[in-house]
This record gives structure tokens, C-alpha cells and sequence, in this order.
């Protein structure tokens, strides 16, 4: 477990204050924009900084002016920061020889986490010959062999071509939920973050601006910020109608109807994804239905998006049914998609 209390960090131009809470065995992305202070929080939790106030707190001990080696945290870095002059192996064991472990067992935990990183068998290779996805691997067996409280990565999969990021994650996800590290991962991504963290963490302008789970951020984020920082968000603002029974109508470019009890304001923003949008070539009597002029469409392969005018207000759709540019369409939004913004501020 990890706990950041009251951590404070002010620098010439930019200040940090954070609070967070990492629960054992968990793991965590903090994602955020360029200079929002993610990799900060990485370094004071690490100790390669010190913070001007508050406490670090790992595994209930408060390691705040303790030096970095006894913290009981391993690292991985986007450039790997591997021996060069060292074979696979020995760059595992590198941290094994400084510990109180005998040979045999220094052995024998280099081999399990070779094999635990898919590398069983490389122990003699330099590793100037492997792939990058491949010293990624040992950074990451290295990290773990000294069996730290915590481990913490810094951009690891961002050198890393696509198809290797891919099962890079994946294994990540296996290793620390095998040895029960609690980690946490520092990204620029918000695919990587979704896809393999138990919590996210979203950072702005040194502050925590939202942190649940992935599904909790995604489906049903509080700000307009955190809504369009994790994925397409169309948004519309308008005035508030009346209520209908479990649902209540907004007045925005045209009248939406939206599931749940009605905001106590005048005027609300509302948000949703784009694969809330239903749309078809023909009208179906959905809720919300409205027709609108594709104005532009990506291909991606399972889905295309595709972007809709109506009323001369643009409306992004994700959909693998087929349409072209300039087709005229149903889009219908989904009542129980719809989500409401308390902080409407991009």
C-alpha cells in the first residue's frame, strides 16, 4: 500500500499537491497531459526528490527521507536502463547480489522470473541483441527480483512498437498480480491506462483532478476535462426543461431526454460516448432521434467513426455498420448514456 499525504512540491513554475491512496496488490495508472506532474509524484515516491511537505508511506512505513535503496521499490524506466556490459541474467541478479539471498536462491529466483517474463532460456544472452520489447522484459524481472513492496513505471511501453506494447501490458498485468506487487504505471496512454489498471488517476496542473476506476471515469466522468481526456466526448449544453416522470428533457441545438432525477439548475451540460450514438439508415423511433449528414468517416477495422451534422452542430458516432460521406442517417442518443457534467469547463 501506498500512501501520498498531503505531498507538496513547488518549483519556480509549477507546484504539486497531491493526496493519494494505493491500495495493496493494486494497479494504478496516473495519466495526465505534458507537465501535469505525473512523473513528480513517481520521483518523490521513489526518492530521487524530496518533497517540501507531506509524507510518502509505503507499506505503512513513512519513507520520507528514506534513501531511495531502502524504500523497498523497484523501477522501470521508458529507456530501460540495462547493463549493457551484462548478460540477461546477470542484469536480473544485478540487485540479487546485494542481498542477503544465497547463491542457489539467487539462481533459482533469476530462472523463475525469466520464465515468469517469457524469457526463459536468454540468460546468457547480451542484451544489446534482444528486442525492445524483449529488454523491457528484464527491466521488468529485474525490478521484481528483489521482491520491492512497490513497483513503479515511468512511460515503459512508450519506445515499444504496437504489437508488442500490446502483450507487453498483458504481462505485466500477469506478473504483478502473480508476485502481488502494487504498482504503479505513469502514462501518457489512455488505452494503457483503461485497459490494465484497477485504479486511474488523472492529473492536471499538479493536482489529482479525478481517480476511480476505469469504467467509473470513462462511462461516467464528473468534468468535461476528464470526460474528453479519456476518450471522444460530444457535449452539449442547454437549458433545463421539465422532469417526466424518471427522466427530464434538455433543451440544447434540439430536446434530449435524459434518465434520472433532474439537475437543480437552470442550464446543464451533458456528455456521451460515441458508441452511445446509435445510427441507421432508416428512422427506428428511438428516443432522442434526430437526422443528420455524415460529414466525415475513419475506418478502423471492428468500428468506424463517423462525424454527423445536424442542425449545424457536429456529432461524433462510432458504429460498424457501413455509411460514406455524405449519406443522410438516423442517430439516436441513448437516454441512459447520457451523462451529466458538474464541471462543464474543458
Amino acid at each position: 500500500m501506498i500512501t501520498l499525504d498531503g505531498l507538496r512540491k513547488e518549483y519556480s513554475d509549477f507546484l504539486l499537491d497531491v493526496d493519494l491512496v494505493v491500495e495493496k496488490g493494486r494497479i494504478v495508472s496516473i495519466l495526465g497531459p505534458s507537465g501535469s506532474g505525473k512523473t513528480t509524484v513517481l520521483r518523490l515516491t521513489a526518492g530521487f526528490e524530496s518533497p517540501d511537505s507531506g509524507r510518502v508511506i509505503v507499506g505503512g512505513t513513512d519513507v520520507t527521507r528514506v534513501d531511495p535503496s531502502r524504500r523497498g521499490v523497484g523501477l522501470v524506466f521508458q529507456d530501460y536502463t540495462l547493463f549493457p556490459h551484462m548478460s540477461v541474467h546477470d542484469n536480473v541478479a544485478y540487485g540479487l547480489k546485494y542481498s542477503s539471498v544465497t547463491r542457489a536462491e539467487r539462481e533459482a529466483t533469476v530462472s523463475r522470473l525469466l520464465k515468469t517474463v517469457g524469457l526463459a532460456g536468454f540468460g546468457a544472452r547480451d542484451v544489446r541483441t534482444l528486442s525492445g520489447g524483449e529488454q523491457q522484459r528484464v527491466a521488468i524481472a529485474r525490478a521484481v527480483a528483489v521482491n520491492p513492496a512497490v513497483l513503479l513505471l515511468d512511460e515503459p511501453f512508450s519506445s515499444i512498437d504496437a504489437p508488442q506494447r500490446k502483450g507487453l501490458r498483458a504481462e505485466l498485468v500477469r506478473v504483478t498480480q502473480e508476485l502481488s506487487i502494487t504498482t504503479v504505471f505513469v502514462t501518457h496512454s489512455r488505452d494503457e491506462a483503461l485497459s490494465i489498471s484497477d485504479m486511474v488517476v488523472v492529473m492536471r496542473n499538479g493536482r489529482v483532478v479525478a481517480h476511480g476506476t476505469p469504467v467509473e471515469l470513462y462511462e461516467t466522468p464528473k468534468s468535461r476535462f476528464v470526460a474528453e481526456f479519456l476518450g471522444e466526448a460530444n457535449v452539449f449544453s442547454g437549458k433545463v426543461s421539465r422532469s417526466i416522470g424518471d427522466s427530464w428533457r434538455l433543451e440544447a441545438f434540439r430536446a434530449f431526454t435524459v434518465d434520472g432525477s433532474a439537475p437543480g439548475v437552470s442550464e446543464a451540460t451533458i456528455m456521451i460516448r460515441p458508441e452511445r450514438v446509435a445510427i441507421s439508415s432508416r428512422a427506428t423511433g428511438q428516443p432522442n432521434e434526430f437526422v443528420a449528414r455524415i460529414i466525415a468517416a475513419q475506418y478502423f477495422g471492428a468500428v468506424s467513426e463517423y462525424t454527423l451534422e445536424c442542425d449545424g452542430v457536429t456529432i461524433v458516432a462510432a458504429s460498424p455498420m457501413r455509411f460514406a460521406r455524405g449519406d443522410t442517417v438516423y442517430g439516436a442518443l441513448e437516454p441512459s448514456s447520457i451523462v451529466v457534467l458538474d464541471d462543464p469547463q474543458p
